[in-house]
């Protein structure tokens, strides 16, 4: 581009605009004779020319005597011929087309060029003038455009003749339209090349390796539309590039990447060892395998610990080795938290404790009634002053269910306030063969239209293809004691006001978010955040927080230390540095 300036005419070849081979670069040369990378003579004409450029960096035309193949043989020999420098060739049947420069400018960091060009006419001058009459040169042998190839698919068919299959589709048609198959190594050099005229091409042959498959079109002129590339696979396929593992609540998605196109039956196979590290022999003995997919979740993991999955590809040909990917769920803890509560809550045993009593003996006794069940009822009543004790056993067998319940009731009134205590068994099998059991025991106290509410649940229902068991208590203070000799019971922890209290504990081992330790006992734990003692307000008491380091101040505020990755300080009341020791700047 830099022997460019404004006002230059320039020659421009586009060999898929000409529909024909017109130029491209010398190979070598000897004499008169010229190798190129590639000439179509058909397609030239009678009387060609070709374009060589000259020492000064131009362009000059000699006669072609005769195209054999990819040799151009001239009637004259070239003063100079540069290998690897480009030729365009043209005839009266076809040309180049010439451009005049208008401007040219640079990219912002100088490495390309770009050139601003307008059609040029050389006769212009002679229309303007003299009012002359001529035919433009022909420039290309199309007479219309050949459909791009769209959704171009390589399908592998388990045949024992054909390795795989292409197929693809062209948004229009034209008359006589065929398709050029060329496959590429991964040198970009042609391997193989195919012609069809069906939407759809069967390979066998090729050796095993990866390839680029291209596909174009051709019309019957010999134009030839763009060129459609996918990748072409013989044999077992690469292993995954890489597998990012993203971190979920009690979860893990595990997503392996490859720089290949995947054909349509090609998909990754993950085997699971939990908590164990395979690190000699078969993977596929030592693992479980969890299925073929192009993406997998983890669900119930636990939380700090860290879990492995083996990844590999597989296709029809066979499978690729193993790639090992490992981490972790996530250890946001609020997250699991919120996580756990849900699932609590939508539970069947946490609906029947939120239930609370029902406290309608007689709407109790018409539902009795109304399900065939078996009741007992001891009632004592003096106007708004009422005691009761029930009784109700439900039994139900059909095709559709098996079902049993029972439930005692203790319940009293007077005047305006309610209190009872509810105990319910149920039992469950539905005839598609999922069961649940559940116990609850439910006090309530209702007392100017407001209900006081206290009890425990238990229950075991489906989960998927398994059952998954909860146990809920509510109360409003809740105690764990131990001992067994009346009035000498000793308090283990309590529940209270939405905060648990522990008066001993022994942790083997923690993952703690935020704390304020006062007396501890701890074989193993892993912070969070920091930790800290109960008198630290920025200035005295002592902290250990994993970005910043270690601090202590001492209680009276005469001075404090500093412990970090740089090393170790010391600092008067004031904070001002007085000594250090590590990296000085």
């Amino acid at each position: 581009a830099i022997h460019f300036t404004p006002g230059d005419i320039v020659e421009i070849v586009n060999n898929n605009y000409s529909g024909t081979r017109l130029g491209g670069r010398i190979l070598s040369h000897s004499g008169n004779t010229i190798t190129v990378d590639g000439i179509d003579k058909d397609g030239v004409g009678d009387s060609p020319v070709i374009s060589l450029m000259n020492s000064n960096g131009r362009f000059t035309k000699y006669d072609v005597a005769s195209i054999n193949g990819n040799v151009i043989t001239l009637k004259t020999t070239p003063d100079v011929v540069y290998n690897y420098s480009i030729f365009a060739v043209s005839s009266a049947k076809v040309s180049s087309q010439l451009y005049k420069i208008s401007g040219i400018s640079e990219t912002a960091n100088n490495s390309e060029y770009k050139i601003t060009a307008v059609q040029h006419n050389p006769n212009k001058q002679a229309i303007v003038d003299e009012g002359a009459v001529f035919a433009m040169p022909n420039d290309t042998l199309n007479g219309y455009r050949v459909p791009n190839v769209e959704n171009l698919t390589v399908l592998n068919t388990n045949s024992e003749t054909v390795q795989v299959s292409s197929t693809w589709v062209t948004a229009t048609t034209t008359k006589k339209l065929v398709f050029e198959l060329r496959v590429y190594n991964e040198s970009n050099q042609v391997i193989a090349s195919y012609e069809t005229d069906q939407f759809r091409y069967d390979f066998y042959g090729i050796p095993s390796g990866n390839y680029t498959l291209g596909v174009r079109g051709r019309n019957e002129n010999g134009m030839k539309g763009a060129e459609t590339q996918v990748d072409l696979i013989i044999g077992a396929p690469d292993k995954p590039t890489n597998i990012t593992w993203t971190p979920g609540i009690f979860s893990a998605d595990i997503v392996p990447v490859t720089n290949h196109t995947l054909t349509t039956d090609t998909n990754f196979e993950f085997w699971y060892s939990g908590e164990k590290k395979i690190v000699t022999g078969d993977i596929a003995s030592q693992a479980q395998f969890l299925g073929r997919s192009y993406q997998w979740t983890l669900h119930g993991l636990k939380a700090d610990t860290v879990y492995y999955v083996y990844v590999r590809t597989k296709n029809a040909f066979g499978y690729s080795d193993f790639v090992e990917v490992s981490g972790e769920a996530s250890n946001d803890i609020s997250g699991m938290f919120d996580q756990i509560d849900n699932r609590i809550r939508d539970s069947e045993a946490f609906k029947r404790l939120s239930d609370g009593v029902n406290t309608n003996i007689e709407g109790i006794l018409q539902n009795a009634l109304n399900l065939d069940s078996s009741v007992d009822h001891q009632l004592a009543q003096s106007g708004q002053i009422r005691a009761d004790v029930l009784t109700v056993k439900t039994t139900v067998a059909n095709n559709e269910r098996a079902f049993a319940e029972y439930q005692e009731q203790v319940q009293t009134q007077f005047n305006d306030t309610t209190s009872a205590v509810n105990q319910k068994l149920t039992s469950e099998i539905k005839d598609d063969g999922t069961a649940s059991a559940f116990y609850n025991l439910n006090l309530q106290i209702d007392r100017g239209g407001k209900a006081y509410n206290a009890g425990m649940a238990i229950g075991i229902q489906p989960d998927g293809s398994s059952y998954k068991s909860t146990m809920v208590v509510a109360a409003d203070q809740f105690g764990v004691y131990s001992g067994s000799t009346p009035g000498n019971y000793q308090a283990a922890f309590f529940v209270y006001n939405g905060q648990v209290f522990i008066n001993s504990a022994f942790i083997q081992d923690a993952s703690i978010t935020s704390a304020k330790i006062k007396d501890a006992a701890i074989t193993n734990a892993k912070i969070g955040n920091n930790i800290q003692s109960n008198n630290y307000n920025g200035t005295v008491g002592w902290n250990l927080d994993k970005s910043t380091g270690f601090y202590y101040g001492e209680s009276d505020g005469s001075g404090s230390v500093k412990l970090n990755g740089r090393g170790f300080g010391c600092y008067d009341a004031n904070g001002q540095e007085r000594a250090f020791i590590g990296k000085l700047s």
